[in-house]
Protein backbone atom coordinates (compact mmCIF):
# COMPACT_ATOMS: atom_id res chain seq x y z
CA UNK A 1 0.00 0.00 0.00
CA UNK A 2 2.96 2.00 0.25
CA UNK A 3 4.06 1.58 -3.01
CA UNK A 4 0.30 2.02 -4.23
CA UNK A 5 0.38 5.59 -2.42
CA UNK A 6 4.12 6.67 -2.96
CA UNK A 7 5.84 5.02 -6.07
CA UNK A 8 8.81 6.23 -5.59
CA UNK A 9 9.17 6.12 -1.57
CA UNK A 10 11.76 3.17 -0.45
CA UNK A 11 10.22 0.36 1.98
CA UNK A 12 12.07 -0.65 4.20
CA UNK A 13 10.63 -3.60 5.80
CA UNK A 14 11.66 -4.11 9.68
CA UNK A 15 10.06 -7.81 11.04
CA UNK A 16 10.01 -8.19 14.93
CA UNK A 17 10.64 -11.37 16.54
CA UNK A 18 7.57 -11.62 18.08
CA UNK A 19 3.80 -10.14 17.78
CA UNK A 20 4.85 -9.04 21.25
CA UNK A 21 4.53 -5.24 22.45
CA UNK A 22 8.20 -5.21 23.39
CA UNK A 23 9.60 -6.30 19.99
CA UNK A 24 6.94 -4.29 17.95
CA UNK A 25 8.36 -1.55 19.72
CA UNK A 26 12.01 -2.80 18.95
CA UNK A 27 10.93 -3.03 15.50
CA UNK A 28 9.67 0.84 14.88
CA UNK A 29 12.94 2.16 16.96
CA UNK A 30 14.93 -0.11 14.28
CA UNK A 31 13.15 1.40 11.28
CA UNK A 32 13.68 5.02 12.83
CA UNK A 33 17.35 3.99 13.82
CA UNK A 34 17.97 3.34 10.01
CA UNK A 35 16.61 6.74 8.59
CA UNK A 36 12.61 6.07 8.00
CA UNK A 37 11.27 9.51 7.28
CA UNK A 38 7.50 7.75 8.07
CA UNK A 39 6.21 4.14 10.16
CA UNK A 40 3.42 2.50 9.18
CA UNK A 41 2.68 0.20 12.00
CA UNK A 42 -0.89 -2.25 11.12
CA UNK A 43 -1.04 -4.07 14.61
CA UNK A 44 -2.29 -3.01 17.71
CA UNK A 45 -4.29 -4.51 20.39
CA UNK A 46 -6.36 -3.46 23.16
CA UNK A 47 -5.74 -1.13 25.38
CA UNK A 48 -4.33 -2.58 29.11
CA UNK A 49 -3.15 -0.94 32.15
CA UNK A 50 0.84 0.24 32.19
CA UNK A 51 0.46 0.50 28.51
CA UNK A 52 1.43 4.48 28.62
CA UNK A 53 5.15 3.48 29.73
CA UNK A 54 5.35 1.92 26.28
CA UNK A 55 4.96 5.54 24.69
CA UNK A 56 8.21 6.64 25.78
CA UNK A 57 10.41 3.48 24.95
CA UNK A 58 8.75 2.98 21.78
CA UNK A 59 6.83 5.28 20.19
CA UNK A 60 8.20 8.76 21.53
CA UNK A 61 9.77 10.06 17.75
CA UNK A 62 9.67 13.43 17.42
CA UNK A 63 9.21 14.60 13.51
CA UNK A 64 8.50 10.82 12.81
CA UNK A 65 4.86 10.17 11.66
CA UNK A 66 4.09 7.14 13.42
CA UNK A 67 0.77 5.61 11.94
CA UNK A 68 -1.16 2.68 13.66
CA UNK A 69 -4.20 1.01 12.93
CA UNK A 70 -6.91 1.68 15.11
CA UNK A 71 -8.49 -1.84 14.69
CA UNK A 72 -11.21 -3.67 12.84
CA UNK A 73 -13.86 -4.79 15.42
CA UNK A 74 -15.83 -1.34 15.45
CA UNK A 75 -16.39 1.25 18.15
CA UNK A 76 -14.32 0.55 21.09
CA UNK A 77 -13.61 -2.87 19.87
CA UNK A 78 -17.11 -4.33 21.11
CA UNK A 79 -15.68 -5.56 24.00
CA UNK A 80 -16.86 -5.47 27.73
CA UNK A 81 -15.29 -3.27 29.37
CA UNK A 82 -15.20 -0.73 26.35
CA UNK A 83 -11.56 0.00 24.83
CA UNK A 84 -9.17 1.46 22.25
CA UNK A 85 -6.29 -0.02 20.71
CA UNK A 86 -2.51 0.80 21.20
CA UNK A 87 -0.66 1.74 20.15
CA UNK A 88 -3.16 3.83 17.86
CA UNK A 89 -4.11 5.58 21.31
CA UNK A 90 -1.09 6.87 22.46
CA UNK A 91 -0.37 10.67 21.65
CA UNK A 92 2.37 10.21 19.65
CA UNK A 93 1.10 7.99 17.09
CA UNK A 94 -1.07 8.90 14.14
CA UNK A 95 -4.55 6.46 14.81
CA UNK A 96 -5.52 5.47 11.73
CA UNK A 97 -9.62 4.99 10.99
CA UNK A 98 -11.01 3.61 7.80
CA UNK A 99 -13.73 4.69 5.38
CA UNK A 100 -16.10 2.88 2.48
CA UNK A 101 -14.94 4.28 -0.58
CA UNK A 102 -17.38 4.10 -4.00
CA UNK A 103 -16.77 4.89 -7.72
CA UNK A 104 -19.34 8.01 -8.08
CA UNK A 105 -18.54 9.83 -11.48
CA UNK A 106 -21.55 12.05 -11.40
CA UNK A 107 -19.00 13.96 -8.33
CA UNK A 108 -16.24 16.07 -8.89
CA UNK A 109 -13.98 14.28 -6.59
CA UNK A 110 -15.10 11.18 -8.85
CA UNK A 111 -16.12 8.98 -5.28
CA UNK A 112 -18.33 8.93 -2.41
CA UNK A 113 -16.73 7.79 1.06
CA UNK A 114 -18.57 7.02 4.32
CA UNK A 115 -17.51 5.21 7.95
CA UNK A 116 -16.92 1.98 7.44
CA UNK A 117 -18.99 0.06 9.56
CA UNK A 118 -23.18 -0.56 10.55
CA UNK A 119 -24.61 0.69 13.73
CA UNK A 120 -25.28 -3.26 14.57
CA UNK A 121 -23.07 -4.79 17.82
CA UNK A 122 -19.64 -6.32 17.13
CA UNK A 123 -19.99 -5.12 13.91
CA UNK A 124 -17.10 -5.08 11.67
CA UNK A 125 -15.40 -1.01 11.24
CA UNK A 126 -12.81 1.04 12.46
CA UNK A 127 -11.65 1.23 16.15
CA UNK A 128 -12.93 4.07 17.26
CA UNK A 129 -13.66 5.54 21.22
CA UNK A 130 -11.96 7.39 24.49
CA UNK A 131 -8.76 5.85 25.90
CA UNK A 132 -8.75 4.78 29.53
CA UNK A 133 -5.40 5.41 30.00
CA UNK A 134 -3.77 7.90 27.67
CA UNK A 135 -4.13 11.91 28.26
CA UNK A 136 -5.41 14.32 25.72
CA UNK A 137 -2.64 15.78 23.42
CA UNK A 138 -2.86 19.38 23.49
CA UNK A 139 -3.95 19.45 19.90
CA UNK A 140 -7.61 17.33 20.46
CA UNK A 141 -9.96 19.24 21.30
CA UNK A 142 -13.14 17.05 21.18
CA UNK A 143 -15.84 17.51 23.99
CA UNK A 144 -17.11 14.04 24.92
CA UNK A 145 -13.58 12.30 25.67
CA UNK A 146 -11.71 13.92 28.36
CA UNK A 147 -8.57 11.27 27.71
CA UNK A 148 -7.12 10.48 23.86
CA UNK A 149 -9.68 9.79 21.06
CA UNK A 150 -9.15 7.35 18.40
CA UNK A 151 -8.72 8.01 15.38
CA UNK A 152 -6.70 10.96 13.65
CA UNK A 153 -7.37 10.42 10.05
CA UNK A 154 -8.61 7.79 8.22
CA UNK A 155 -8.53 6.17 4.43
CA UNK A 156 -10.18 3.39 2.55
CA UNK A 157 -10.54 0.24 4.81
CA UNK A 158 -13.61 -1.49 4.13
CA UNK A 159 -13.03 -4.82 2.76
CA UNK A 160 -15.81 -4.59 0.20
CA UNK A 161 -14.56 -1.55 -1.29
CA UNK A 162 -10.99 -2.24 -0.47
CA UNK A 163 -7.37 -2.24 -2.13
CA UNK A 164 -6.09 -4.31 -4.87
CA UNK A 165 -3.78 -6.68 -4.31
CA UNK A 166 -1.84 -8.81 -6.70
CA UNK A 167 -0.59 -11.86 -5.28
CA UNK A 168 1.63 -14.10 -7.49
CA UNK A 169 2.46 -16.67 -4.83
CA UNK A 170 -0.91 -19.00 -3.62
CA UNK A 171 -2.20 -18.61 -0.26
CA UNK A 172 -5.02 -20.84 1.22
CA UNK A 173 -5.77 -21.40 -2.53
CA UNK A 174 -5.53 -18.09 -4.06
CA UNK A 175 -3.54 -16.16 -5.98
CA UNK A 176 -4.13 -13.28 -8.46
CA UNK A 177 -5.85 -10.33 -8.19
CA UNK A 178 -7.66 -9.93 -4.74
CA UNK A 179 -9.44 -7.12 -2.42
CA UNK A 180 -8.40 -6.33 0.72
CA UNK A 181 -9.05 -3.85 3.89
CA UNK A 182 -9.22 -3.19 7.21
CA UNK A 183 -7.14 -0.45 9.10
CA UNK A 184 -4.36 -2.74 8.11
CA UNK A 185 -4.59 -0.47 4.61
CA UNK A 186 -5.63 2.44 5.66
CA UNK A 187 -2.39 3.31 8.13
CA UNK A 188 0.56 2.64 5.37
CA UNK A 189 -1.76 4.99 2.94
CA UNK A 190 -1.83 7.41 5.09
CA UNK A 191 1.71 6.91 6.25
CA UNK A 192 2.78 7.08 2.93
CA UNK A 193 1.00 10.61 2.43
CA UNK A 194 3.18 12.17 5.45
CA UNK A 195 6.46 10.78 3.38
CA UNK A 196 4.54 12.20 0.11
CA UNK A 197 4.15 15.79 2.32
CA UNK A 198 8.47 15.64 3.34
CA UNK A 199 9.93 16.40 6.49
CA UNK A 200 7.86 17.25 9.42
CA UNK A 201 8.76 21.22 11.10
CA UNK A 202 10.50 20.39 14.02
CA UNK A 203 8.64 20.68 16.78
CA UNK A 204 5.67 20.10 15.94
CA UNK A 205 3.59 16.98 15.83
CA UNK A 206 3.06 15.01 12.66
CA UNK A 207 -1.08 14.03 14.12
CA UNK A 208 -1.11 18.16 14.90
CA UNK A 209 -0.56 18.92 11.57
CA UNK A 210 -4.16 17.55 10.42
CA UNK A 211 -5.82 19.11 13.36
CA UNK A 212 -4.45 22.83 12.07
CA UNK A 213 -6.04 22.21 8.63
CA UNK A 214 -9.37 20.45 8.65
CA UNK A 215 -10.61 22.52 5.99
CA UNK A 216 -7.87 20.72 3.23
CA UNK A 217 -9.21 17.29 3.77
CA UNK A 218 -12.04 15.31 2.81
CA UNK A 219 -14.40 15.59 5.77
CA UNK A 220 -16.61 12.17 6.26
CA UNK A 221 -20.37 13.02 7.26
CA UNK A 222 -22.02 9.69 6.93
CA UNK A 223 -21.99 6.07 8.37
CA UNK A 224 -21.38 4.66 11.45
CA UNK A 225 -18.91 1.84 13.20
CA UNK A 226 -21.56 1.09 16.11
CA UNK A 227 -23.98 2.48 18.82
CA UNK A 228 -22.54 4.37 21.52
CA UNK A 229 -23.72 7.19 23.74
CA UNK A 230 -21.95 10.09 22.47
CA UNK A 231 -22.81 10.28 18.93
CA UNK A 232 -19.59 11.19 17.64
CA UNK A 233 -17.49 8.91 19.20
CA UNK A 234 -19.24 5.72 16.35
CA UNK A 235 -21.27 8.15 14.03
CA UNK A 236 -19.38 9.79 11.60
CA UNK A 237 -20.65 13.77 11.38
CA UNK A 238 -19.33 17.06 10.86
CA UNK A 239 -15.82 17.95 11.64
CA UNK A 240 -14.36 15.37 13.91
CA UNK A 241 -15.89 12.11 14.74
CA UNK A 242 -14.32 8.76 15.88
CA UNK A 243 -14.53 6.57 12.89
CA UNK A 244 -12.63 8.70 10.55
CA UNK A 245 -11.24 11.87 12.31
CA UNK A 246 -10.73 14.42 10.83
CA UNK A 247 -11.59 13.08 7.60
CA UNK A 248 -9.52 11.25 4.55
CA UNK A 249 -6.52 13.31 2.60
CA UNK A 250 -7.44 15.66 -0.13
CA UNK A 251 -3.43 16.45 -1.51
CA UNK A 252 -0.64 16.84 0.73
CA UNK A 253 -1.99 20.23 2.14
CA UNK A 254 -3.22 18.58 5.92
CA UNK A 255 0.25 16.96 5.66
CA UNK A 256 2.90 19.86 6.26
CA UNK A 257 3.30 23.45 7.73
CA UNK A 258 0.71 24.71 5.52
CA UNK A 259 -0.54 28.66 5.02
CA UNK A 260 -4.51 28.21 4.30
CA UNK A 261 -5.78 30.78 2.46
CA UNK A 262 -6.92 33.97 4.63
CA UNK A 263 -9.40 37.10 4.37
CA UNK A 264 -8.08 39.88 6.31
CA UNK A 265 -11.89 40.12 7.94
CA UNK A 266 -11.64 35.80 9.63
CA UNK A 267 -9.57 35.01 11.97
CA UNK A 268 -8.45 31.98 13.17
CA UNK A 269 -10.91 32.35 16.29
CA UNK A 270 -13.70 33.44 13.60
CA UNK A 271 -17.22 30.85 14.50
CA UNK A 272 -17.32 30.02 10.88
CA UNK A 273 -13.63 29.81 10.03
CA UNK A 274 -12.66 26.11 9.27
CA UNK A 275 -16.38 26.58 7.08
CA UNK A 276 -14.93 29.76 5.06
CA UNK A 277 -11.30 28.76 5.02
CA UNK A 278 -12.54 25.32 2.88
CA UNK A 279 -14.28 27.32 0.53
CA UNK A 280 -11.71 29.52 -0.05
CA UNK A 281 -9.47 25.75 -0.80
CA UNK A 282 -11.55 24.53 -2.64
CA UNK A 283 -11.56 28.15 -5.30
CA UNK A 284 -15.67 28.04 -4.46
CA UNK A 285 -15.13 31.66 -3.52
CA UNK A 286 -12.05 34.46 -3.98
CA UNK A 287 -13.64 36.37 -1.72
CA UNK A 288 -13.18 40.58 -2.58
CA UNK A 289 -10.69 42.68 -4.12
CA UNK A 290 -9.62 43.94 -0.96
CA UNK A 291 -8.55 40.94 0.37
CA UNK A 292 -12.01 40.61 2.80
CA UNK A 293 -14.58 37.99 2.84
CA UNK A 294 -17.60 39.77 4.30
CA UNK A 295 -19.21 37.91 6.34
CA UNK A 296 -22.45 38.72 7.23
CA UNK A 297 -23.03 40.30 4.41
CA UNK A 298 -26.29 38.84 2.30
CA UNK A 299 -25.31 36.38 -0.56
CA UNK A 300 -26.88 37.27 -3.75
CA UNK A 301 -28.57 35.47 -6.03
CA UNK A 302 -25.80 36.39 -8.60
CA UNK A 303 -23.37 34.92 -6.19
CA UNK A 304 -24.97 32.59 -5.19
CA UNK A 305 -25.15 30.92 -9.22
CA UNK A 306 -21.51 31.62 -9.12
CA UNK A 307 -20.85 29.69 -5.19
CA UNK A 308 -22.94 26.47 -6.74
CA UNK A 309 -21.51 26.45 -10.14
CA UNK A 310 -17.89 26.47 -8.25
CA UNK A 311 -19.53 23.62 -5.67
CA UNK A 312 -20.13 21.51 -9.09
CA UNK A 313 -16.05 22.13 -10.16
CA UNK A 314 -17.07 24.71 -12.77
CA UNK A 315 -18.41 22.16 -15.48
CA UNK A 316 -18.15 22.51 -18.87
CA UNK A 317 -20.66 24.78 -20.50
CA UNK A 318 -21.29 27.08 -23.23
CA UNK A 319 -23.75 29.53 -22.05
CA UNK A 320 -26.64 30.64 -24.17
CA UNK A 321 -26.57 33.65 -27.03
CA UNK A 322 -29.85 34.47 -25.66
CA UNK A 323 -30.41 34.83 -22.18
CA UNK A 324 -33.17 33.28 -20.69
CA UNK A 325 -33.82 35.64 -18.45
CA UNK A 326 -34.62 39.56 -19.35
CA UNK A 327 -32.60 41.22 -16.99
CA UNK A 328 -29.44 40.05 -17.33
CA UNK A 329 -27.60 39.34 -20.57
CA UNK A 330 -24.02 37.90 -21.96
CA UNK A 331 -22.54 40.98 -20.51
CA UNK A 332 -23.74 40.81 -17.03
CA UNK A 333 -21.38 39.53 -14.32
CA UNK A 334 -21.69 35.94 -13.74
CA UNK A 335 -24.37 35.37 -17.10
CA UNK A 336 -22.32 31.96 -17.48
CA UNK A 337 -22.92 30.51 -14.08
CA UNK A 338 -26.49 32.44 -13.58
CA UNK A 339 -27.48 30.50 -17.11
CA UNK A 340 -26.29 27.29 -16.30
CA UNK A 341 -27.95 27.25 -13.02
CA UNK A 342 -31.09 27.85 -15.18
CA UNK A 343 -29.94 24.92 -17.75
CA UNK A 344 -29.87 22.75 -14.85
CA UNK A 345 -32.91 23.21 -13.38
CA UNK A 346 -31.50 24.39 -10.32
CA UNK A 347 -33.23 28.13 -10.56
CA UNK A 348 -36.33 28.69 -13.18
CA UNK A 349 -36.02 32.29 -11.83
CA UNK A 350 -39.37 34.67 -11.14
CA UNK A 351 -42.50 34.11 -13.23
CA UNK A 352 -41.84 37.26 -14.49
CA UNK A 353 -38.93 36.13 -16.50
CA UNK A 354 -36.39 38.05 -14.27
CA UNK A 355 -33.50 36.28 -12.07
CA UNK A 356 -32.78 39.36 -9.86
CA UNK A 357 -29.07 39.32 -9.82
CA UNK A 358 -28.47 41.67 -7.10
CA UNK A 359 -31.04 40.27 -4.92
CA UNK A 360 -30.32 38.47 -1.78
CA UNK A 361 -31.15 34.95 -1.46
CA UNK A 362 -33.45 34.25 1.56
CA UNK A 363 -32.84 30.95 3.34
CA UNK A 364 -36.12 29.11 1.90
CA UNK A 365 -34.78 29.65 -1.55
CA UNK A 366 -30.97 28.58 -0.37
CA UNK A 367 -32.88 25.27 0.32
CA UNK A 368 -34.44 24.74 -2.66
CA UNK A 369 -31.40 25.52 -4.57
CA UNK A 370 -29.47 23.30 -2.49
CA UNK A 371 -32.40 20.14 -3.32
CA UNK A 372 -31.74 20.08 -6.57
CA UNK A 373 -28.11 20.94 -7.01
CA UNK A 374 -28.58 17.21 -5.25
CA UNK A 375 -30.86 16.13 -7.40
CA UNK A 376 -33.99 16.59 -5.89
CA UNK A 377 -33.49 12.89 -3.54
CA UNK A 378 -36.32 10.87 -2.53
CA UNK A 379 -37.52 12.39 0.34
CA UNK A 380 -40.90 12.14 2.35
CA UNK A 381 -41.60 15.70 4.38
CA UNK A 382 -42.87 15.11 7.48
CA UNK A 383 -46.01 16.06 8.57
CA UNK A 384 -45.27 18.01 11.81
CA UNK A 385 -43.15 20.41 10.92
CA UNK A 386 -39.46 20.54 12.90
CA UNK A 387 -39.77 24.32 12.80
CA UNK A 388 -42.03 26.57 14.70
CA UNK A 389 -42.58 29.43 11.89
CA UNK A 390 -42.84 26.54 9.36
CA UNK A 391 -45.76 24.15 8.27
CA UNK A 392 -46.45 21.52 5.82
CA UNK A 393 -47.92 24.28 3.51
CA UNK A 394 -45.51 26.62 3.32
CA UNK A 395 -43.08 27.46 0.11
CA UNK A 396 -40.33 24.96 -0.19
CA UNK A 397 -41.27 23.17 2.99
CA UNK A 398 -39.90 19.95 1.60
CA UNK A 399 -36.99 21.47 0.66
CA UNK A 400 -36.36 23.22 4.08
CA UNK A 401 -37.12 20.02 6.17
CA UNK A 402 -34.80 17.89 4.13
CA UNK A 403 -31.96 20.01 4.46
CA UNK A 404 -32.75 19.85 8.29
CA UNK A 405 -32.69 15.74 8.25
CA UNK A 406 -29.61 15.79 6.52
CA UNK A 407 -28.69 17.92 9.37
CA UNK A 408 -26.78 20.84 6.74
CA UNK A 409 -29.17 23.00 8.19
CA UNK A 410 -30.35 23.04 12.17
CA UNK A 411 -32.18 26.06 12.55
CA UNK A 412 -32.00 28.57 14.82
CA UNK A 413 -31.66 28.00 18.93
CA UNK A 414 -35.22 28.89 19.73
CA UNK A 415 -36.25 26.17 17.01
CA UNK A 416 -37.17 28.71 13.95
CA UNK A 417 -36.14 28.36 10.53
CA UNK A 418 -36.65 31.97 10.00
CA UNK A 419 -37.24 31.00 6.18
CA UNK A 420 -37.15 34.82 4.62
CA UNK A 421 -34.27 36.11 6.25
CA UNK A 422 -31.47 36.28 3.93
CA UNK A 423 -28.53 33.89 4.00
CA UNK A 424 -25.42 35.45 5.10
CA UNK A 425 -22.50 34.73 3.44
CA UNK A 426 -20.33 32.85 6.27
CA UNK A 427 -24.05 30.79 6.84
CA UNK A 428 -23.60 29.68 3.14
CA UNK A 429 -19.98 28.98 4.00
CA UNK A 430 -21.20 26.46 6.44
CA UNK A 431 -23.95 24.98 3.75
CA UNK A 432 -21.88 24.39 1.52
CA UNK A 433 -19.37 22.76 3.71
CA UNK A 434 -21.79 20.64 5.38
CA UNK A 435 -23.50 19.79 1.87
CA UNK A 436 -19.90 18.32 0.45
CA UNK A 437 -19.27 16.82 3.29
CA UNK A 438 -22.75 14.85 3.64
CA UNK A 439 -23.82 14.55 -0.40
CA UNK A 440 -20.59 15.13 -1.59
CA UNK A 441 -19.64 17.67 -4.68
Amino acid sequence: MVSAACPNCNILLVEANSNSLTDLGTAVNTAVILGASAVSMSFGGPEVGGITRFDSAYFNHPGIPLVASSGDNGYANATAPATVNYPASSPNVVAAGGTTLNLDTSKVRGWTERAWGSTGSGAAGPGSGCSAYEPKPAWQHDPGCSNRTVADLASVADPGTGVAVYDSTPSNGMSGWMVFGGTSAAAPVIAATYALAGPVPSGVSPARLAYSSPWALNDVANGANGTCTVPYLCTAGYGYDGPTGLGTAQGLTAFTASTPPSFTDIPASYPFYTEVTWMAYQGVTTGYPDGTFRPVQPVTREAMAAFLYRLKGSPAFIPPVISPFRDIGPLSPFYKEITWLANTGITTGYPDGTYRPLDPVNRDAMAAFLYRLAGKPAYNAPGVSPFTDLTPTSAFYLEITWLASTGITTGYPDGTYRPLNPVNRDAMAAFMYRYSAKIGR
